[in-house]
């Protein structure tokens, strides 16, 4: 998605001869207003119905503006011959327009034409400096030119603007290249920057997927809860304590439960986001709400045992403990589950933690966790 608001600046360039001439950065978002639907369609990953509603105004009832928003679905059409042609009418008309220089440059490179490239690119620069996408772009130029210091430079640099965009992927698999040109002693790097690029495009393409299911479906709750939880995983995949993504996971969890509020596994998605910000009585609400609408959620009767034990409240949290025990299932991420919980347990609560060894080896004698030696220990420590 390449719509972005822009900032409205005046640059002095060089004219031909040594007199400056005046040129007014061009802001297309001017006319947002009179293109909503197409914006929206954009916005909704549906370029071919933004370019249906363009093609239905009246030539001479286009705003200004129009012919970048144009310029933008024909690319995010995959349509660059026809894109190109759009860009170099709009930025001889509107010279200002920063981003549209950074991508008709973004489509020279594409072509071979790193000269060309290169011209737009430092019209971007001048117009809107603060324009993250100037830096993957300078950093592929960079690249393409051999010039892997300043290359990779450009990379983080974007990186740290736009760490989980749909564009990061392309960043990513650019250091990975960088580092592997440097020899076998940048290897682990090289490998991380890959193997974090191929997540990427992994997440993009499922919530891709899920996107058009609810362009099909706008009441497909199941397909909003996807999106949801690619913002999630993504986190604990890859954020690093960034909160940004979490929040965008709570909104994409908001907007499930605007279509189905009744939704367990969104319900208990949300305590989770309320326990990892210490809200935990508002997190047990939704906890016990999801376990009530669907029993066999393994990680929320966990974090309501977890919660009660933490309250003092052993009893109730001994059931939710025994209903976790019985979903895990020998399923290993589960077993995983159990097993950190009986470690958390056993540092500030050992005789709940006692107690609840003796229900998860009762329920579980194979001990698939490897919780055995805990409960020995904790037996012999508690006397009994």
């Amino acid at each position: 998605m390449r719509l972005a608001a822009l900032l409205v600046v005046a640059t002095l360039i060089t004219a031909c001869g040594s007199e400056p001439a005046l040129i007014p950065t061009f802001d297309p978002s001017v006319s947002e207003n009179e293109l909503s639907d197409v914006i929206e369609s954009m916005r909704r990953g549906d370029p071919a119905a933004a370019l249906e509603l363009l093609d239905a105004m009246p030539a001479d009832t286009l705003p200004e503006g129009a012919d970048h928003y144009r310029a933008l679905a024909l690319m995010d059409a995959g349509r660059n011959d026809e894109a190109r042609d759009v860009w170099e009418r709009e930025v001889a008309r509107h010279p200002g327009n920063g981003r549209a220089h950074a991508f008709l440059a973004e489509i020279l490179m594409d072509e071979g034409d790193l000269a060309g490239a290169e011209e737009h690119l430092a019209a971007a620069q001048r117009f809107v400096p603060e324009f993250a996408g100037q830096a993957l772009l300078s950093g592929q130029l960079a690249l393409l030119k051999d010039d892997d210091v300043a290359a990779e430079r450009l990379f983080v640099d974007y990186l740290e603007s736009d760490p989980y965009g749909s564009e990061a992927a392309l960043a990513h698999e650019s250091l990975k290249q960088i580092f592997a040109r440097r020899g076998p002693e940048h290897a682990d790097r090289a490998t991380y920057h890959a193997d974090i690029a191929e997540y990427l495009r992994e997440v993009h393409r499922y919530r891709a997927g899920y996107r058009q299911r609810l362009l099909e479906n706008p009441e497909d709750a199941e397909a909003a809860y996807g999106i949801a939880t690619t913002y999630l995983n993504l986190y604990y995949r890859t954020a690093d304590g960034d909160t940004r993504l979490l929040d965008e996971g709570d909104r994409a969890l908001q907007r499930v439960l605007e279509i189905d509020p009744e939704y367990a596994r969104a319900i208990a998605n949300l305590g989770s986001l309320r326990a990892q910000g210490g809200k935990y009585a508002e997190a047990r609400a939704l906890f016990a709400r999801a376990v009530e609408l669907e029993p066999d959620l393994f990680r929320a009767q966990l974090q309501l045992g977890l919660i009660d034990a933490r309250a003092g409240s052993f009893e109730t949290a001994r059931a939710h403990f025994e209903s976790a025990i019985a979903c895990a299932d020998g399923d290993l991420e589960r077993t995983e589950a159990l097993a950190k919980a009986g470690d958390e347990l056993a540092e500030a609560f050992p005789a709940e933690a006692l107690e609840y060894l003796r229900a998860y080896l009762a329920l579980a004698p194979l001990d698939p966790a490897g919780l055995a030696p805990l409960a020995a220990r904790l037996e012999q420590q508690l006397g009994g």
